[in-house]
């Protein structure tokens, strides 16, 4: 965000496709849903307006959990993706993460099994067969420089929210998972000794409906009713401490 000097304008600055844009050249603007269009505007997108995308963003990203398969992602979309994780803030900004891009089928089809999704409804057996995700993006750290792997929890949170946001834009989904075999992982992905994985982060078109709902009886586990996921979110009253 930024401001002009002579005219006292707040505006903002992006990009797409290593191209810079302000929001407001040519009174045109990318769709967030489809960074491939660009919608028409016949007027400025005001400082306002650019938060009231974001909070969209963060409202309507939930974890995905089935996907389109027709929808591949390319090594240079999932750079693009950690480009925006390497500029977030770090722990006395040692920036002590490393990514693994994992998006060719033949590795697709070795690390997919050796991730577990949707514990709370297993019976579903997620992803389902012919719906899986596209890529992964592995979120490692290197133990011999940065020490004790779990030093960065917090970086690597911040970070693959900065993924998923960015995949977002895209019109991409995702699922961060903890729940995966490391010890197999690091073979299947050739990582030397001392590097870590720490979370994957599934990735790929949504091919579900998904929808915050209100928690009931204190009971905050995601379900499915009438084919949509339903995702319990506690009241803003009820987590802001008076």
């Amino acid at each position: 965000m930024k401001k002009c000097a002579e005219l006292g304008e707040i505006y903002c600055i992006f990009s797409h496709s290593g191209v810079k844009y302000r929001c407001d050249d040519l009174n045109e603007r990318w769709d967030r849903r489809d960074p491939t269009k660009k919608q028409k505007s016949d007027r400025k997108v005001a400082k306002n307006e650019v938060y009231r995308m974001i909070k969209e963003l963060l409202y309507e990203n939930r974890t995905c959990r089935t996907f389109d398969e027709s929808r591949k992602i390319t090594r240079e979309e999932l750079l693009d993706m950690v480009d925006c994780a390497r500029v977030t803030p770090a722990a006395m900004n040692v920036q002590p993460l490393s990514y693994r891009l994992v998006y060719t089928a033949e590795e697709l089809e070795k690390f997919q099994p050796l991730t577990k999704w949707g514990g709370a409804l297993p019976e579903l057996n997620l992803p389902p067969v012919g719906h899986r995700p596209q890529a992964f993006i592995v979120i490692c750290q290197d133990t011999e420089k940065f020490g004790d792997a779990g030093k960065f929890d917090r970086d690597v949170g911040i970070c693959a929210m900065a993924i998923y946001m960015r995949a977002a834009e895209m019109g991409l989904s995702g699922c961060m998972i903890g729940a995966f075999n490391r010890p197999a992982a690091k073979e299947v992905l050739g990582l030397p000794e001392n590097v870590e994985p720490l979370l994957t982060i599934g990735l790929g078109k949504a091919d579900e409906v998904r929808k915050i709902v209100p928690v009931k009886d204190g009971v905050t586990r995601y379900y499915r009713e009438d084919g949509v996921h339903c995702v319990p979110k506690r009241d803003l009253s009820d987590i802001v401490i008076d």
